[in-house]
């Protein structure tokens, strides 16, 4: 599938971010703030799982990120009610009642660039464009949001959650 292109500034974007977010870094709360402040993103959905890990819950997550400022109505939280968050952004892009609320806006999946995030994000588009009859979607395989990293590493819930169990608190912080 193509690389990512130039977008057109005329057109309208639905972002779809599948992830654990348990907890949230500091990295995950930018990467949903850089698709929230793009005028010609209309939505930003981020699609959460809703089992704990390692005893953080959803709930706490977004109290998280409350405490890191929030988001504005652009971003919706979404808990997904398949076996995996990625699962659910599929089956959303496949339901007209979903995609039909947002008339002429291209659908992308999120995610920041490190790693084989980006790979995901055309992933998903090189699968609708394989199955057109699947969904009446446009869909684009948007920019991934630039990665934050601590340490010389890209930030991540998994570091998070071991800095914790190891009290490492000064790493924590940074996440």
């Amino acid at each position: 599938i193509r690389e990512f292109q130039e977008l057109p500034d005329n057109k309208d974007y639905v972002i779809l971010i599948p992830g654990g977010f348990k907890p949230p870094t500091g990295g995950h709360y930018h990467m949903i703030k850089h698709y929230e402040k793009i005028p010609q993103i209309r939505k930003v959905f981020v699609v959460t799982g809703p089992k704990p890990r390692e005893g953080v819950t959803i709930e706490q997550s977004k109290q998280i990120f409350d405490i890191y400022g929030g988001f504005s109505d652009k971003v919706e939280f979404i808990t997904a009610p398949d076996k995996t968050p990625l699962t659910t952004c599929y089956e959303l892009v496949k339901n007209s009642d979903f995609t039909n609320q947002f008339p002429n806006a291209s659908f992308s999946i999120g995610a920041g660039d490190k790693g084989g995030d980006p790979k995901r994000i055309r992933d998903f588009v090189k699968y609708f464009e394989q199955r057109p009859q699947l969904t009446n979607a446009n869909l684009t395989a948007y920019h991934p949001a630039p990665s934050c990293e601590v340490d010389a590493c890209p930030a991540s819930a998994s570091r998070m959650r071991k800095a914790f169990r190891e009290g490492d608190w000064e790493l924590f912080k940074k996440l």
